[in-house]
């Protein structure tokens, strides 16, 4: 490959990365809910093991995805038992002020994911209260879904699960998408359903890309993603050549192709151009 392209394309990654966006998550739920395993089994770094984080207010915390490496910004929350005696209208104020103060910034909530361990056999009161009041928050309430964890602990059939699912569509109106999940690879259930109805949400195309790419479970997915990209590029080369010489300059058509070959770069998880190159 000519040098100067190379010269040319690794300086345009460099600042393709530099302006990359990422969608936020804001995790949900109890203390010990698997909230934590679940990211790592989705994007590979339990929030544990993460030190780069951002403080933020009444209880929440922010691991951004430039420090972790995962494309996405992961809001995780105090679980509402930590509100001690101040009860469910203090959590959900707490929670309602959040997402307003994040409302039109680059720090919006895009998805939320709301974990329900089965392991404890009984879903808690507090859960479907705070379920019917975050479901109702006209924000976010097609961008949430109910995530039940630690499934492999349920029995054979997933009667655990299956009575938890019943209780959230009979208490919340059935409109709340819920996934069963495992974070054993040998039990996945749901999961790859839970990242592709995430991806479906994210109508922001470069957010989308950055979802796909974060997520370590569903090569299916980052392949279809890369066919999207191809094909955007297809449909955006084939509009330039409409337009009359000298606008459609072969300038245009480089900068499409360098679109395209960074889409996929990223959404493969290649960490820099030279492995395409």
């Amino acid at each position: 490959m000519n040098s100067d392209y190379e010269v040319q394309i690794e300086q345009e990654w460099e600042e393709f990365k530099k302006n990359e966006v990422y969608p936020n998550i804001l995790l949900l739920g109890m203390t010990g809910c698997g909230k934590s395993s679940l990211i790592n089994t989705v994007f590979g770094g339990a929030l544990a093991e993460v030190n780069d984080t951002t403080p933020e207010t009444q209880g929440f915390k922010k691991f951004e995805g430039k420090n972790t490496g995962q494309h996405v910004n992961i809001i995780d929350s105090k679980g509402y038992e930590l509100e001690h005696n101040e009860g469910l209208n203090n959590y959900v104020s707490n929670l309602k002020a959040y997402i307003d103060s994040k409302n039109g910034t680059e720090n919006e909530i895009h998805l939320v994911w709301y974990c329900i361990s089965v392991a404890g056999k009984r879903i808690q009161d507090m859960d479907i209260s705070i379920l019917k009041e975050v479901s109702n928050i006209e924000r976010i309430k097609d961008k949430m879904c109910v995530v039940l964890t630690k499934c492999d602990e349920d029995d054979e059939i997933g009667s655990v699960a299956e009575k938890f699912k019943e209780i959230v569509d009979n208490e919340t109106g059935g409109f709340l998408r819920v996934f069963q999940v495992s974070h054993l690879k040998e039990l996945p259930l749901e999961l790859e359903n839970l990242i592709c109805w995430s991806a479906e949400q994210l109508t922001d195309e470069d957010m989308r890309v950055s979802f796909v790419a974060g997520q370590k479970w569903s090569l299916e997915l980052k392949k279809e993603e890369a066919n999207r990209v191809i094909n955007l590029a297809v449909a955006a080369a084939g509009a330039a050549t409409i337009v009359p010489l000298p606008i459609a300059t072969s300038p245009a058509l480089v900068a499409i192709q360098f679109r395209m070959v960074m889409g996929i770069t990223k959404v493969f998880g290649f960490q820099n151009m030279s492995t395409l190159t």
